[in-house]
């Protein structure tokens, strides 16, 4: 019997996603600000009303186990009321139907649930968008009988049970290959088994391993070849091979393709910036605009079978079968980071401040190793990654462009920059602070709150 764990918010994104791609209606508070939101609305529920309520549900679809967890964000069992609250920075009464329903969706799988456990003969669904700047809110509910919502639960669950089951046949697949895959490189040169062993023992305990070796060695693949059998025995669910170069990329494609020709039957994504895959330069990322994310959802399912068919998806198969499914291939390389054994992806990915990797690592429930490439080019990396600058052309640039108040705001930034010039002409030996001075911060400061 093979348990496996998901979140309700996974499960509803994976199964009732629909339409187009629209970034311009994704919520964009912080993660603080949503918090602030959410406080803000418990304060006008009644006492009855349960915040954070956790939920959780087993499913068994034949050797499967579906154990389905989460919080709603709000339960009052004296009005039968289940509550989602989403929060954002545009019109709560203009949220687009299908990030309604989606969300809608959310909420019912959480009525669901809580209607099985306590017996409930119906419950209100709703879910309350609030806009975190004006404190508008918008509601939308519905009552929901005990039967529907537990028709819902069922009919969502096994379409996701459908799905992890192709993944579970896949992997099966990727272990028996991995049995009988044997080093495809010939004999090991020298030190490549030190390395190899060194690698594997690494995983098999959670620890960390700095190797350094000369040029030409074979480092790439006494890295990568241990990863993979990791993968087989359990030591690991995921491999990221992390580059900071185009070079390195291409060494760990070239592995695996090698190891895929000697049998091995997993599967690996690299991942692309959205502004060099894209396949409709110039247009705004909305279905209004890109024929690949106008109904993308929808085409998504058809896309996400295709690609794991592949099996090797670089950007030349995604740029294929975005075009084959007129689909966006960086959205689809996103949604198919949960289902791929191997991701090849540039530092960033990794360890931005934003970084796509990193989420999914932290949220997902599974082990990943780290392969790093190259590791002497993170600290140079970090410095960019981390740092931001502020340019004095593009400032005023924007100053011609911008309203009245917010020219003013513009302007007070920039004599705080000709005072940190003057200071740098008088005091030769003046290049840096460990802070930004406070003049310039307060100047910072009211500049956002002007935009």
């Amino acid at each position: 019997m093979t348990d496996i764990r998901v979140a309700v918010t996974d499960l509803v994104r994976f199964c009732h996603r629909s339409g187009d791609i629209d970034h311009r209606f994704t919520p964009s508070p912080s993660g603080a600000e949503g918090i602030a939101g959410h406080q803000h609305l418990y304060r006008q529920r009644p006492a009855s009303y349960r915040r954070e309520y956790a939920v959780e549900y087993a499913h068994g679809a034949g050797a499967l186990t579906l154990t389905l967890r989460g919080r709603a964000d709000g339960y009052d069992p004296e009005h039968g009321l289940v509550e989602e609250i989403k929060t954002c920075r545009t019109d709560p009464g203009a949220i687009p139907p299908a990030v309604a329903a989606l969300h809608l969706a959310q909420a019912r799988l959480y009525a669901a649930i809580i209607a099985l456990q306590e017996e409930r003969e119906s419950l209100r669904v709703q879910t309350t968008w609030l806009n975190i700047d004006t404190l508008e809110s918008a509601a939308y509910d519905e009552v929901c009988d005990r039967d529907s919502l537990t028709a819902f639960l069922e009919d969502t669950l096994a379409r996701f049970s459908d799905w992890l089951g192709r993944i579970a046949r896949l992997r099966d697949e990727r272990d028996a290959s991995l049995g009988a895959l044997d080093f495809p490189w010939g004999a090991f040169r020298s030190g490549q088994r030190d390395i190899a062993e060194l690698t594997y023992k690494c995983i098999d305990q959670g620890g960390q391993l700095l190797l350094e070796a000369p040029t030409g060695i074979g480092k790439t693949a006494a890295v990568v070849f241990p990863a993979l059998k990791a993968l087989a025995r359990g030591k690991h669910d995921k491999v990221a091979f992390i580059t900071a170069r185009t070079v390195g990329r291409r060494a760990a494609e070239d592995a695996l393709a090698t190891c895929a020709g000697a049998g091995y039957r997993g599967s690996s994504l690299s991942l692309t910036a959205k502004e060099t895959i894209c396949l409709s330069p110039g247009s705004a990322c909305h279905g209004d605009d890109c024929p690949y994310a106008r109904g993308y959802y929808d085409k998504l399912p058809a896309a996400l079978h295709a690609a794991l068919e592949r099996r090797t998806l670089r950007r030349a198969e995604l740029e294929e079968l975005a075009r084959e499914h007129t689909v966006c291939p960086y959205e689809l390389a996103l949604d198919l980071l949960p289902w791929v054994d191997v991701v090849i992806a540039d530092a960033h990915y990794a360890y931005s401040l934003a970084a796509l990797l990193g989420h999914a690592m932290d949220g997902g429930g599974e082990r990943w190793s780290l392969l790093v490439d190259e590791a002497h080019n993170l600290p140079g990396r970090a410095r960019r990654m981390y740092g931001a600058t502020l340019g004095k052309r593009q400032l005023l640039q924007a100053k011609k462009a911008a309203p009245q108040a917010l020219a003013r705001a513009l302007e007070r930034c920039n004599r705080q920059m000709l005072a940190l010039n003057r200071a740098e002409w008088e005091a030769p030996d003046f290049h840096s602070a460990t802070e930004i001075p406070a003049s310039l911060l307060r100047a910072l400061e009211h500049l956002v709150a002007e935009t």
